[in-house]
């Protein structure tokens, strides 16, 4: 009776554990001059999606870019850094060379500690140009800024409803 109490037992937590799952993270953003620190005067621009897997860390990049004053000479994904903040190369990204507008691409697997940094909005993708060595335009990696403003404004409406009521 032991036995069969065990074994019902041992199966019932067998099934009852599940896989963990991943969470694909989409991050789209526009790249610019203001971005950078410090700031930078500029007409370009670009605008990023970037994907995060939180269970393996694999992560990929496309972005495209125009209407940089001096042609392109680096791409990276930088961290760990907040907004206006610089910080140290985590990878680098293919780009097209000696353009004023192209694309940036990049795909891999990023380590646990960096990804976290990805996560929690402390990440940047830099394109180094010859004007600004140092980075024409930035766009830091966190969700679509209207996206969370659409939503603050959705809330606001809903707190206005309830105190007219």
């Amino acid at each position: 009776m032991f036995r069969a109490a065990l074994l019902v037992s041992a199966l019932t937590a067998m099934v009852s554990v599940s896989p963990a799952m991943a969470t694909i993270h989409v991050y789209d953003f526009v790249m610019d001059g203001f971005q950078e620190t410090p700031p930078v005067a500029t007409p370009g621009t670009g605008n990023c999606h970037v994907t995060l897997d939180d269970l393996s860390f694999d992560y990929t990049v496309n972005c495209t870019f125009s209407g940089l004053i001096g042609t392109t000479n680096n791409a990276h994904i930088h961290g760990p850094a907040p907004i206006g903040s610089p910080a140290s190369v985590i990878v680098g990204l293919t780009f097209d060379f000696g353009v004023t507008a192209g694309n940036i691409t990049g795909a891999g697997t990023l380590s646990a500690v960096n990804a976290q940094h990805v996560l929690d909005g402390n990440t940047y993708v830099n394109l180094h140009t010859t004007f600004r060595p140092g980075g024409e335009i930035r766009g830091q990696i966190v969700p679509e800024p209207a996206t969370a403003m659409l939503l603050a404004f959705g809330g606001l409406i809903a707190i206005r409803r309830r105190r007219r009521r």
